[in-house]
């Protein structure tokens, strides 16, 4: 069963999604400068093909977030029905990784420098008995992997300028090893500013201290909960928590931000 709700908790308008192995949710920025932008933020939740992705794209045009995932969205699911050998047990990993990798590359030299957006990207893939996560990357957003078993925390991906609209090609292509103890968030850099409210804590020790003591789709609103009362967000915030190995295939796809604050307000 899938849980989407949107609602205004601790202050701010929050969308949230949340099911077995997974919990995601949008924040809109409290803070007076940026309260009459739309949400530049955006989430794409493809559970058929286990497809993950956020985007952040800026004020002046919000809503390039929300079309650049859409339009990802389209080329995925048009590989999986031309390659459905790609997405069975035994695929060949490494030649799907590429072949996806050149599909959004020659999506991203259509985009226009004023559509330009983040995107950080993990969909998982069958390999043998379990599971690999491609991961593709651009931008400031972030993909962090977690291992509750060894209480270690990393940042897999390489923050930069390098958005899509002013680059030809992804800045990171790769694929990560899945276990059971194995957590991705996926968040845009608005999260860093939960960190305000912890004196000496990183992100991470609080990514790790929440998913120690949380389920996956519960943890985007315990972090928000825990951490978020009383800081002023200067930015709005796109997180998608996921247990790779607990995430149930079903026929959803959802997109959630990207909207001009009029849409965002209203679209229930």
């Amino acid at each position: 069963m899938i849980k989407i709700t949107r609602n205004r908790e601790a202050g701010y308008f929050q969308d949230s999604v949340s099911t077995i192995g997974l919990g995601a949710r949008i924040v809109k920025a409290s803070t007076n400068e940026f309260i009459a932008c739309g949400v530049g933020d955006a989430i794409l939740l493809n559970l058929s093909m286990a497809l993950f992705a956020v985007a952040d794209s800026p004020d002046s045009n919000p809503s390039a977030s929300r079309e650049f995932l859409q339009a990802f969205n389209h080329t995925m699911e048009r590989i999986a029905w031309l390659n459905p050998e790609f997405w069975r047990q035994g695929c060949e990993v490494g030649r799907l990784k590429e072949y996806i990798a050149e599909a959004v590359n020659q999506l991203i030299v259509r985009v226009s420098y004023r559509c330009s957006t983040t995107f950080s990207c993990i969909m998982c893939v069958p390999a043998g008995e379990n599971f690999v996560a491609l991961m593709y990357h651009s931008g400031d957003s972030c993909i962090y992997k977690i291992d509750l078993e060894e209480n270690s925390v990393q940042q897999v991906s390489w923050s930069s300028i390098n958005h899509i609209g002013r680059v030809q090609s992804l800045s990171q292509v790769g694929s990560l090893d899945v276990n059971h103890s194995t957590r991705f968030v996926l968040c845009t850099d608005g999260l860093h500013a939960l960190v305000r409210n912890v004196s000496g804590r990183t992100l991470p020790d609080l990514l790790l201290e929440t998913l120690k003591h949380s389920e996956a789709h519960q943890a985007p609103g315990q972090l928000m909960a825990q951490y978020g009362h009383g800081v002023e967000l200067p930015d709005d915030i796109a997180i998608i928590v996921l247990d790779p190995c607990r995430i149930l295939r079903m026929g959803e796809t959802i997109l959630m931000g990207g909207e001009e604050l009029g849409n965002y307000l209203t679209t229930p």
